[in-house]
């Protein structure tokens, strides 16, 4: 199984090929899939930065210094300042229309 520590063009690759092959229907849930799947690898990298110690502050401090992260749904970049660590650029907003979601512009 591939984490954060290998190739991040890997992981997207292997996340969007995953994703044509989804149902209208499994593909609403895939926003929530890939961002359990970035959540976990990012935690995993803080865990990894502070040699296992789960301690919030520092896995935090270990994060606002860790650099750039590739994930599926963005690029990470945490800093004392930005602790969400994704760009507005890749930020989208959507409306539920009722039957779906629309891409808002």
């Amino acid at each position: 199984m591939r984490t954060c520590g290998s190739s991040a063009f890997d992981a997207v690759v292997l996340f969007n090929q995953f994703k044509q092959r989804l149902t209208p229907e499994q593909e609403a849930a895939y926003g929530r899939i890939a961002e359990a799947y970035d959540a976990a690898n990012v935690a995993l990298r803080a865990l990894r930065l502070t040699n296992g110690d789960p301690d919030g502050p520092k896995m935090t401090a270990a994060l606002e210094r860790a650099g750039k992260f590739v994930g599926t749904i963005g690029t990470f970049n945490f800093s004392p300042d930005d602790h969400y660590g994704l760009p507005a650029s890749d930020l989208r907003m959507a409306k539920w229309s009722g039957t779906g979601w629309i891409l808002q512009k």
